[in-house]
């Protein structure tokens, strides 16, 4: 269905309606293309022909006029024509489904209903209607209704989640928690599923987590069960791909999320916070060598990236190469002086390089910024140690004692 982001009119107008009705006639098949016929053949069509005929051309003529009251901002007498078109034309799913999830957002659920019945009833009607008109029954709160058209749909199309996402909703409302429990179970099931489908119910999963559903720890079994499944079948989808990398990082898979992201940056190398990814992932895993070449074909993309300097400047750090440490903390800081760690990193390398004068000062700038911590008066007193000022060492490093048994006692 078209929604215009602005109002159109004159020609334009005709133009877009005339596309809108191009697409209909595709929707509806070459069946209905039948529609155009000559006079002698509308004489000779059978009566039920003849009728079903008739209401496709008033099908269509209601949606040309939905069309073009959408057009015009008639947004309310545009929802009455896509109505009386899709009542004229019930085997044309997709619009069907378009103008019932309308009325559903628009809480019309006594009209949705009553279209998705009528479209239900046609032979070939898909499970998603059946679905439309569960949740339908749920919004009126009739759930015997609810609860035998949401089975229906499951039984027709086995690999939509919806009506086991309204099933299990039903059952919880209900307090009937090993039901739902059940019905989920019988969605994971669905192994041959689509990724979309197994992504979805991974969704799904998470949401009953938070209301306590499942255990954190059971949730995660499941989760990654479920990527393993969406991941074997190899989709070609990068969005689906990286959904699945990205939820396999976030429950503590970086090993798998890897070989998903480098593919992808292999052949989507554009995609936004790809190379951060894994970078990221790099890093973690002690993959220093790989993070360094993404990091520095970032840097060269995005010179003014402060958080690119500041991982290389870590990298180099760990590889005691101090020199090339400092240059990428000092620009990260340049970037960011807000950035409290950098104080430190920069702190800890010039200590490193036997510059304890250097360090103290970018320690004081800290000092006037932020608050007191283990790490600004530990450096500090190391760095007045270098220096053979034993006193002011010993106060400092006292106070980072004092600060790590009150407040950081892991340091």
């Amino acid at each position: 269905m078209i929604r215009p982001a602005n109002k159109r009119h004159g020609p334009e107008a005709i133009a877009v309606a005339l596309l809108a009705l191009l697409a209909f006639l595709s929707a509806v098949g070459c069946a209905h293309t039948q529609a155009v016929r000559t006079e002698p053949e509308i004489h000779s069509l059978r009566p039920e022909e003849n009728a079903k005929f008739e209401q496709r051309v008033d099908a269509l003529a209601h949606f040309a006029t939905g069309v073009s009251d959408e057009l015009n901002d008639k947004s309310a007498e545009a929802a009455d024509e896509f109505l009386l078109a899709a009542k004229d034309d019930l085997q044309n799913e997709g619009l069907v489904l378009d103008v019932a999830r309308r009325l559903i957002r628009e809480q019309k659920n006594s009209e949705a209903i009553d279209l998705l019945k009528k479209a239900s009833g046609e032979p070939n009607s898909s499970g998603t209607v059946f679905a439309l008109l569960g949740l339908s029954y749920i919004q009126t709160g009739e759930t015997n209704l609810a609860t035998d058209a949401n089975l229906q749909a499951i039984k027709r199309s086995p690999d939509n989640l919806a009506p086991y996402q309204n099933l299990a909703a039903l059952k919880l409302h209900a307090g009937q928690t090993n039901e739902a429990v059940a019905i989920l179970e019988q969605a994971a099931s669905r192994t041959n599923a689509s990724p979309e489908f197994l992504l979805g119910l991974i969704d799904l999963l998470g949401r009953y987590n938070r209301q306590q559903l499942f255990s954190e720890q059971e949730t995660k079994s499941k989760t990654l069960h479920l990527l393993e499944l969406a991941a074997a079948q190899r989709s070609e989808n990068p969005l689906i791909v990286q959904r699945i990398a990205d939820l396999y990082l976030l429950h503590g898979e970086p090993t798998k999320a890897e070989p998903l992201y480098a593919e992808l940056l292999k052949r989507y190398p554009n995609i936004p916070g790809l190379r951060e990814r894994l970078a990221n992932i790099y890093i973690r895993t002690d993959k220093n060598e790989q993070a360094a070449k993404l990091l520095e074909d970032m840097r060269r993309e995005n010179p003014t990236d402060p958080s690119t300097y500041f991982f290389l400047g870590s990298i180099a750090y760990e590889a005691k190469q101090y020199d090339k440490a400092a240059e990428n903390y000092e620009t990260a800081l340049k970037l960011n002086p807000d950035f409290e760690p950098l104080y430190y990193d920069l702190a800890g390398v010039q200590i490193a390089r036997q510059e304890p004068s250097e360090a103290l000062a970018l320690l004081e700038k800290a000092r006037g910024k932020f608050k007191l911590n283990f790490t600004l008066e530990f450096y500090t007193g190391i760095a007045l140690s270098m220096m053979d000022k034993w006193n002011d060492a010993l106060s400092h490093l006292t106070s980072a004692e004092l600060i790590a048994k009150t407040s950081e006692p892991n340091r």
